[in-house]
């Protein structure tokens, strides 16, 4: 989390957080107030601009996967804590079977501390990960809904996020929102909007390109389709499935 006082910008891991964070840290007018990676907005503020990431959930995976196998990310350390670093053995090649170890509710609790196996049966890992920062109050309330109605009325009154920028246009999206919504908080919006033509993707993972190659089964797809609902639903509506090569 970013929050330059005006607006504020959530990290949702995966999407392109820390490419944004770079942008924003040299083409901000305001000076940052707050920051804390990943963080949640504790109060929303009314009138402030609100803004995050969203990603194909199937590449969420795979990048979560490939950082896994450098040994880096919170996952990993988890999973190794717990005496699955075998998960990883089999490389790139190994990524289906580890999905469908993570993919089980019951299994929540590989992947992080507040999204429990309750949580789990009704919304996928990486739609809870990007509600917990656009929906304010959520991550608390999560444990506490009995059906998914509870959830989506709970969502629909609390949801904050004045934009979302997918991450597969990630440059061309950002560019029109220093132009439009952000460009009174840029130092000079002609000159951020050059320095996203030009600019290169950072924290890449070197092995994501391998794991993105291998095809996925279409039966697994489907079911991180159905896993994922919230986000295909509301920000993929037209792909007829995950897109396992998005960058």
């Amino acid at each position: 989390m970013l929050d330059y006082g005006s607006f504020c910008y959530l990290q949702n891991q995966k999407t392109g957080g820390t490419y944004v964070e770079l942008f924003l840290r040299n083409f901000s007018k305001p000076p940052l107030l707050s920051y804390k990676k990943h963080g949640i907005v504790k109060e929303s503020v009314p009138g402030k601009f609100y803004f995050a990431n969203v990603r194909d959930p199937l590449a969420m995976y795979q990048s979560l996967y490939a950082f896994g196998l450098e040994g880096k990310g919170t996952v990993f350390v988890r999973l190794q804590k717990m005496g699955l670093s075998a998960s990883y053995a089999d490389g790139p090649a190994g990524f289906e079977h580890w999905l469908r170890l993570v993919l089980k509710p019951e299994n929540a609790y590989l992947l992080a501390t507040g999204y429990t196996p309750q949580v789990a049966r009704w919304i996928g890992f990486m739609s809870w990960r990007f509600m917990r920062l656009a929906c304010h109050g959520f991550e608390a309330a999560a444990g506490g809904f009995k059906t998914s109605a509870e959830a989506t009325d709970f969502i629909r009154k609390n949801f904050m996020l004045n934009h979302v920028l997918r991450q597969e246009n990630l440059r061309a999206e950002l560019a029109q929102l220093a132009q439009g919504p952000l460009a009174a908080s840029m130092k000079d919006p002609s000159v951020a909007v050059r320095w996203l033509a030009n600019s290169r993707p950072v924290n890449v993972s070197v092995q994501a390109a391998d794991v993105q190659a291998l095809p996925v089964s279409p039966a697994l797809c489907e079911y991180v389709r159905r896993r994922e609902a919230v986000l295909y639903n509301n920000y993929y509506p037209l792909q007829q499935e995950p897109q396992p090569h998005a960058a």
